[in-house]
């Protein structure tokens, strides 16, 4: 009977054992220690206007007739036919803050002396006499260009001119002194003409209708990268313009701002609301390198599909096979400074006496590191937590003494070659000659760019790519 017992007791020993209970491990706390702070980016454009272009659209708006009175008759029958014309394009030259502007005229004027003057009485005696001739003039324009505190360009032009010769008319008989008619003409031609430069100027550099679509267009997150829904946008805080300058033959500025360069792979973000433009700020001198730190993100919920994907479902057998764990679930979420992956799986482990079953839930700690060789985020310093250890040893020793951990770190290598590729790529081809506007286009040059910094958060892993470079923008 005693036998009996026993052997009852021993069967029912080795059932027990093969028995797949779950066995409850407590979870590291889902909450992020890390502090991250990304550094401000910094971008410098400089901005070049061609004189020449403003040439061209100044003389597009000028007919080659400026002026032409055509009857002795009119304005109080003054006797006199007076015609301004062009006589070649106005050319603008510049110097510091000043723009110069030489208009070349000719002064087309015909005189008539009436008959009256000299028929002695007898109208039917004598014809009216007439005389032409022509006086060539320049009139010049300087403006000068401020910038307004609502990104406004305010120019204020100032106009001279002199006569070679105190302009009359010889008929003859008498001297008509003609100076006071045509530079009352000149001067009424001078105003129209400056306030005509002035619109033109504030038309062409319409510096706020390109700052205020840049400005806009930069807080739009962009999908950078469709295999990874890698989607990119700024959060600029500060923005500066210094002094519009001339130099050699181009009116130059140099735009400038500071911000935060966001990066996150997932879904678009939501509730887009750019930030309205700020009141201009003048810097005294900048150059022409940006510098971009870039907030990238690898958010927990990509890096878990990525990750179920590729270990769900997945066996790893061990010893000869007397050793197997088959992964159910995976979930990766941040604890402290580090990356918690949660394992749920079942196995067995044999042994000469019998089979132990196993269904948990275990939980690995790493930390997050970027590899620059391999352009790839993976974890360092694998370990399971504390309270797993602490049960396995207890329940699973053979787990902890085997290679799961090993085999499982291969498939949580996060590759970011093509996505940082890419970004190059199409920085680079973007910058090579980018229209920003109808008249406005930007080029520039890719210098390096390269993840700096890798850390836990609550909603990810965040990375910095820092990118360097030269830009410059040309209004046309």
């Amino acid at each position: 009977m005693r036998k009996s017992n026993l052997l009852i007791a021993l069967i029912l020993l080795i059932i027990s054992s093969c028995a797949s209970k779950k066995t409850v491990i407590e979870a590291p706390e889902n909450k992020v220690s890390t502090v991250w702070n990304v550094p401000t980016s910094t971008l410098i454009m400089p901005i070049s206007v061609k004189t020449a272009d403003l040439e061209r659209i100044i003389n597009s708006q000028l007919q080659s007739v400026l002026y032409d009175d055509n009857s002795f008759d009119n304005n109080n029958i003054d006797n006199l036919i007076i015609k301004v014309t062009k006589t070649s394009p106005f050319k603008i030259t510049g110097a510091n803050d000043m723009l110069n502007i030489k208009a070349p005229l000719n002064i087309y004027v015909k005189g008539r002396l009436k008959k009256e003057l000299f028929n002695f009485g007898d109208s039917n005696f004598g014809i009216d006499q007439t005389k032409d001739m022509s006086f060539n003039i320049v009139l010049n324009f300087t403006t000068k260009l401020n910038m307004m505190s609502d990104w406004s360009i305010k120019s204020q032009t100032q106009s001279s001119f002199t006569w070679q010769e105190t302009p009359s008319l010889d008929l003859g008989i008498i001297k008509i002194p003609i100076g006071t008619v045509l530079e009352k003409i000149v001067n009424s031609q001078i105003s129209s003409l400056g306030t005509m430069i002035d619109k033109d100027i504030n038309s062409f550099i319409n510096i706020k209708k390109i700052v205020e679509g840049y400005w806009a267009q930069i807080q739009a997150p962009q999908l950078v990268n469709e295999e990874y829904k890698t989607w990119s946008w700024i959060e600029p805080t500060n923005i500066a313009l210094t002094p519009i300058k001339t130099k050699n033959d181009s009116l130059t500025t140099t735009l400038g701002f500071t911000g935060l360069v966001k990066l996150k792979t997932g879904q678009k973000p939501a509730d887009f609301k750019p930030s309205p433009l700020p009141k201009l700020y003048t810097s005294v001198k900048q150059d022409d390198i940006f510098s971009l730190n870039l907030d990238g993100e690898i958010g927990w919920p990509f890096l878990n599909e990525v990750t179920k994907k590729q270990l769900n479902g997945k066996t790893f057998n061990d010893d000869n096979g007397k050793q197997s764990i088959t992964i159910k679930d995976i979930n990766i979420y941040g604890s402290g400074n580090k990356v918690v992956i949660g394992v749920s799986l079942f196995g067995f482990a044999k042994t000469s006496v019998a089979k132990k079953n196993i269904n948990t839930e275990v939980f690995l700690e790493g930390i997050p590191v970027y590899d620059y060789k391999t352009k790839t985020i993976s974890f360092t310093q694998v370990d399971y937590s504390l309270k797993t250890k602490d049960i396995l040893l207890k329940s699973a020793n053979w787990i902890l003494k085997g290679t799961l951990k090993k085999q499982l770190q291969p498939y949580m290598v996060y590759n970011l070659t093509t996505q940082i590729n890419e970004m190059q790529t199409t920085t680079a081809n973007v910058l090579k000659n980018y229209q920003v506007s109808d008249n406005m286009i930007i080029k520039g040059a890719l210098h390096t760019m390269d993840i700096s910094d890798v850390k836990v958060s609550d909603d990810g892993i965040k990375y910095v790519v820092t990118a360097k470079g030269r830009l410059t923008a040309l209004i046309k």
